[in-house]
């Protein structure tokens, strides 16, 4: 239980929060209000007036800019401690004008004493999963309430266990564009949208809340410079109110991952999320989506058949992709309607066979030219595989180290020629099942068995004694490491070792007696998982285009693979490792519905952020695709063996939330044809002053989308058959 006692001091009352094992968190001064062209005031009630038992109503009035302000502040303590928060702006005078409008900000700082030492974690829901290493750091960390996929802070004491958490209860729900005609970072701008963000310096840590918002040190908002940005709600009305409340909770958790888990559905129970309600079924999604896959597919004179899915939905089939920024080369570029791409953004095999069992007929001879093509021109004796291929140039290329290799978003430049694991494990694991649905139509594919199975002793040969992989290798199997796109260390130069194990599984399978040394690889790799990422709840490098830092992909990799060895072995410390990361998964995706900018393509079609994922740790939920999609059957099968509901729904929830603004017979969304869809949708700003994704802007979009689509949903639509 919580209590609050408000101590007197000068200038007023202040609350002090207990908890009852020990916790305790002070607001020494509970009103800030920061002033756009003024100055930053501080105040503490003037009144404090117990309602009830654990109720209090405290209040505060100052004057400034013109305005007299009241503060109302409606305390509670229980088993948490809340504060619905009312501020009351009355124009009192017009003050000389400046030449720009002024404009208020206010802040809460819940401030705890700790030890130096004390070994913290902080988190923010899909933006923030810093670790241990990090808990000497003397920095400031806000994000905007629409970069995470619930506005929640917390900080776990790894020492003893202690989770405190500030979260927003009442939600933001309005937003009207930045007033910025120089491109100010500080500005004003009519929401409700705040931040949240903690600061740690020596033997304090501050959560803190700010309405509007405040984030800084650092912002991507408006540029790579990361500019922090500043709102501040402006002073140009008779009367203005806001209001706004938040909880701050202190409990002792076991671990990383089940106090951030607790917390994110504590939040999902307190505030109920209000999904997308889709006007066509699940299943038709798929049908929809089938219907502009089938009309991208070409065949050229070279011989070189396949689909051509990287395209902008609003300007039809042979357009090039809008685009977005990564590491290497920022996209739209025209390199993209000129490549088949086999693994991560494009997914001609799953395509292909797809195709082939959806339509059947004429689809079985033109999803064979696709494949026979990979096979033909991209697989190697070996086992290492090409797994891009310009069509103009009629020649596969690396993915790294050709200087004149097209310029895909991923696609680096150094001087040491090789591929990326992940981009051969993708297009094996896909011809392995292209395999055997043919074989399933009496149609045996030797060779496309034999290439499979050359990877497969690939992997098992350029295994680490550890268990582990490396990220990327030359031809020759010679690992990639420790350098630029590869790994900035040894840690994470072995961070895509999860990748592999379904395919190994699923090889192993298919080959019982000989296949046993796909399954002690697979086995290696989930004990070096479990040992080195599970254990320090610690997920990287899953993306390719921004590869060293924590992304969505990574965790849901490690989810799915140990899920799937737990599923072939029934070791139940596979389950709980699948557990583990499935709780950290889940945060990736959003549980609340962030306001969406009017005039905008999000705005326009009611666009609702409920299961809709973050992709990586430098965007967090500011943008948000519908990858989550490809393991959400694992998701629900470890949510029905462990016993977690939680799971199961947001499985669902993502099930639904990614089909939206998917085009379909009732609604075209001025889209070229039915079953387009944009890669990404901007629910906060990124690189805006760059030109890159403003507030409500749709991109996109490149062909893995069909494959999450039809193969990550199909897949768990068929668990429940």
């Amino acid at each position: 239980m919580n209590s609050i006692v408000f101590n007197k001091e000068e200038g007023g009352y202040y609350p002090l929060i207990r908890q009852c094992e020990g916790g305790e968190l002070t607001i020494p001064f509970p009103v800030e209000a920061a002033f756009l062209l003024g100055e930053a005031l501080c105040f503490r009630y003037q009144s404090v007036k117990e309602i009830q038992v654990g109720n209090w109503l405290a209040l505060c009035e100052f004057r400034q800019a013109g305005y007299r302000f009241t503060i109302e502040d409606n305390w509670t303590a229980d088993t948490s401690s809340r504060v619905h928060r009312t501020v009351r702006a009355e124009r009192e005078s017009d003050e000389p004008c400046s030449g720009r409008t002024e404009g208020v900000q206010f802040r809460l700082r819940f401030v705890q004493s700790v030890q130096e030492e004390t070994p913290f974690r902080f988190h923010a829901p899909s933006i923030w999963y810093g670790t241990i290493d990090q808990h000497r750091e003397n920095v400031t960390r806000m994000y905007m309430d629409d970069r995470m996929t619930y506005p929640l802070i917390l900080g776990y004491d790894s020492s003893t266990g202690t989770t405190v958490s500030l979260s927003r209860i009442h939600l933001p729900s309005f937003v009207l564009p930045p007033i910025r005609p120089e491109r100010e970072s500080r500005y004003t701008q009519r929401t409700d949208i705040g931040s949240l963000g903690y600061s740690r310096h020596g033997d304090t840590v501050m959560y803190q809340a700010c309405l509007p918002y405040y984030e800084g040190d650092r912002s991507v908002a408006l540029s790579a410079d990361q500019r922090p940005v500043s709102a501040f709600y402006p002073l140009d009305e008779q009367v203005i109110e806001l209001k706004t409340a938040y909880e701050l909770r202190i409990s002792n958790q076991w671990g990383f991952d089940e106090a951030v888990f607790d917390e994110f559905k504590h939040k999902a129970g307190l505030n109920k999320p209000e999904p997308f309600e889709l006007p066509f079924s699940l299943e038709d999604s798929m049908e929809y989506r089938s219907v502009s896959l089938r009309n991208s597919y070409r065949e050229l004179r070279s011989g070189a058949a396949g689909f051509f899915f990287h395209f902008d939905p609003r300007k039809g089939y042979r357009s090039a992709p809008s685009g977005f920024g990564a590491s290497f080369v920022n996209i739209p570029h025209e390199s993209y309607q000129t490549v088949l791409e086999y693994g991560f953004t494009g997914r001609q095999i799953h395509a292909a066979h797809e195709m082939a069992r959806r339509n059947g007929g004429e689809w079985w001879d033109k999803g064979k030219k696709v494949i026979d093509f990979f096979v033909d021109r991209c697989t190697t004796p070996s086992g290492w595989m090409y797994t891009l291929f310009e069509v103009e140039e009629d020649r596969p290329f690396h993915s790294f180290g050709d200087p004149t290799a097209p310029k895909l978003h991923y696609v680096s430049h150094g001087d040491v020629r090789g591929n990326y694991l992940r981009l051969m494990v993708e297009p094996a694991f896909d011809l392995l099942t292209a395999y055997q649905r043919y074989r399933e139509e009496g149609r045996i594919e030797t060779k496309w068995y034999d290439a499979v199975k050359r990877f497969g002793n690939f992997l098992v040969n350029v295994q680490n004694g550890d268990g582990s992989w490396y990220r990327a290798f030359q031809p020759d199997g010679t690992p990639l490491k420790n350098e630029p796109g590869f790994g900035d260390d040894e840690f994470s130069s072995k961070s895509g070792t999860a990748i592999p194990i379904m395919f190994l599984v699923a090889l192993w399978r298919e080959e019982p007696g000989e296949g046993m040394k796909y399954l002690r690889a697979a086995i290696n790799a989930s004990e070096y998982v479990l040992s080195n990422f599970v254990q320090r709840n610690h997920y990287q490098g899953g993306t390719l285009d921004n590869p060293n830092i924590i992304d969505k992909e990574a965790v849901q990799y490690t989810m799915a693979a140990l899920y799937t060895l737990y599923n072939h072995t029934c070791e139940e410390r596979y389950l709980k490792g699948a557990v583990r990361a499935a709780r950290l998964f889940v945060t990736w995706n959003y549980i609340w519905t962030a306001p969406t900018m009017p005039g905008t393509s999000l705005h326009n079609q009611r666009f609702n952020t409920v299961g809709c994922g973050g992709i990586n740790s430098i965007w967090g939920g500011g943008v948000v695709d519908i990858y989550s999609l490809f393991f959400i059957r694992e998701l629900h099968g470890i949510g029905k063996a462990a016993g977690e509901p939680f799971f199961c729904q947001m499985a669902a929830w993502i099930a639904n939330g990614c089909q939206q603004m998917l085009s379909y017979p009732g609604d075209q969304m001025g889209f070229a044809d039915i079953g387009m869809q944009p890669e990404g949708f901007g629910i906060c700003s990124q690189g805006l002053d760059e030109g890159m994704i403003a507030k409500g802007d749709i991109w996109g979009t490149l062909g893995w989308i069909y494959s999450a689509g039809l193969l990550g949903l199909g897949r768990y639509i068929e668990s429940f058959r």
